[in-house]
């Protein structure tokens, strides 16, 4: 009887020994693994109605900007093979005003052959042509595509514009506005108009 209790003490200590190290790794592990808390950075992204958003989520990334387009109309040309949104206007309709020429108040897309240039060759073209003193000029990303943006000057007045031209097989799409007698809000939503441009074809 005596050797039995020998025997079983031991057993009974391991067996103790055990789960308190094991309850302790378990808690361990869950204090390691756990996600730790992330601080981003106080940045600020503008986004295209003019709200702000900041860095969120375990990688701090920026949120997304709201859909400000999400109710407005869309224009599609099959012709072209192009979609693009505008708000809903009592003065101002996306439309076609001539062949090739569309318009949103002061907002125009033309829509020219290339002649077998490539864009940047065409961009220079067509500030020349024009006589445009350029403010900026920079290469961006428009419709998932590479795309050249410029800022100008034009006429007796110093007249401000915006152009902002892609590729699309052998045509040109120029996208912009020009200062002056303004009706439909023009530069204000110009961007977001320019970022629902797509190509279909």
């Amino acid at each position: 009887m005596k050797n039995q209790k020998g025997f079983i003490l031991p057993i009974i200590i391991i067996v103790v020994v055990i789960a308190v190290l094991g309850t302790a790794g378990y808690f361990a592990y869950k204090q390691y693994s756990a996600p730790k808390p992330v601080a981003c950075t106080q940045e600020a992204k503008v986004c295209p109605d003019g709200s702000s958003v900041g860095r969120t989520g375990p990688n701090c990334e920026f949120a997304q900007c709201p859909d400000q387009t999400a109710n407005w109309q869309t224009y599609t040309n099959s012709e072209y093979g192009f979609e693009i949104k505008y708000p809903e206007s009592s003065q101002c309709r996306f439309s076609e005003i001539d062949k090739g020429v569309f318009a949103f108040g002061r907002i125009e897309l033309n829509v020219t052959d290339s002649k077998e240039l490539d864009l940047n060759d065409y961009v220079d073209s067509f500030i020349n042509d024009n006589n445009l003193a350029v403010d900026i000029r920079q290469n961006i990303n428009i419709a998932n595509r590479g795309g050249v943006k410029l800022t100008y000057r034009f006429g007796g007045t110093n007249r401000y514009g915006e152009v902002n031209f892609i590729k699309n097989n052998e045509n040109i799409h120029a996208i912009g506005f020009t200062a002056g007698g303004f009706t439909c809000d023009e530069p204000q939503i110009f961007d977001q108009i320019l970022s629902t441009f797509k190509f279909t074809k």
